[in-house]
């Protein structure tokens, strides 16, 4: 998708501020920094998923290297890490601060090798894979949030390395899809903000249906999330 667009954060004084170490040039994304950075990508992305891409270093060290979904930023989010600490352990972590590795493994980014690394989230299994072969795969249940990004990235510290052949597959809804399979999404996934105003939506084009009773009953368990009992 060429409109998909990366914006670039260094850590600074233990904030993420917007920085230059991750652009694109020659084709692929590249990152080159001297401490922790991150990109994230311009869009949120809800849903089954299943993101493609190869990781290559480049000159000089990778200390870390993981990629990153549902959230803002790799502390917020599931983070798909490639080794932590020096271990020769993959894993899928969520829900506490991220560690920074030091020469990650199994992934090597100093000798110029190019790894092809696949993530997929179907349901409650998220799976991370290595030159399909996997890895790791852990169930979960995404923690309902009033708001929360979505977003996809990477992060590396002491970066210099490049991202290419990024490609990212959503799973498809069938034609015959209720109405509703937006706002049940949004609510599934808890972006409970996001749901009322698709419930509404459909309320309004249903009219008198069986569809928009249920939508009702939908929207009305979102406000209760809210504790917005008058709106329920």
């Amino acid at each position: 998708d060429s409109s998909l667009k990366f914006l670039s954060f260094d850590r600074m004084n233990g904030a993420w501020v917007p920085s230059e170490s991750w652009k694109v040039a020659r084709g692929r994304l590249e990152a080159f920094s001297s401490g922790q950075s991150f990109a994230v990508a311009n869009q949120e992305f809800i849903g089954d998923l299943k993101i493609e891409f190869t990781v290559k270093g480049l000159n000089g060290s990778n200390n870390d290297f993981n990629a990153f979904l549902f959230g803002a930023t790799p502390d917020d989010a599931f983070r798909f890490s490639l080794g932590e600490w020096g271990s020769s352990k993959a894993n899928i972590e969520f829900g506490k601060t991220a560690r920074h590795a030091f020469n990650a493994a199994p992934v090597k980014l100093n000798g110029g090798i190019v790894y092809k690394v696949t993530i997929e989230k179907e349901d409650n299994v998220l799976q991370l894979f290595l030159n399909d072969q996997l890895m790791v795969r852990k169930f979960y249940t995404l923690p309902v949030k009033v708001e929360r990004s979505s977003k996809f990235g990477f992060y590396t510290w002491n970066s210099s390395l490049a991202i290419d052949d990024l490609r990212i597959y959503k799973k498809a809804v069938a034609l015959s899809a209720k109405p509703t399979v937006v706002a049940d999404a949004y609510l599934e996934e808890g972006f409970i903000t996001n749901s009322i105003p698709a419930y509404k939506h459909v309320i309004e084009a249903y009219p008198g249906k069986g569809i928009s009773y249920e939508a009702h009953m939908k929207m009305g368990e979102s406000f209760m999330v809210l504790k917005n009992y008058s709106g329920a």
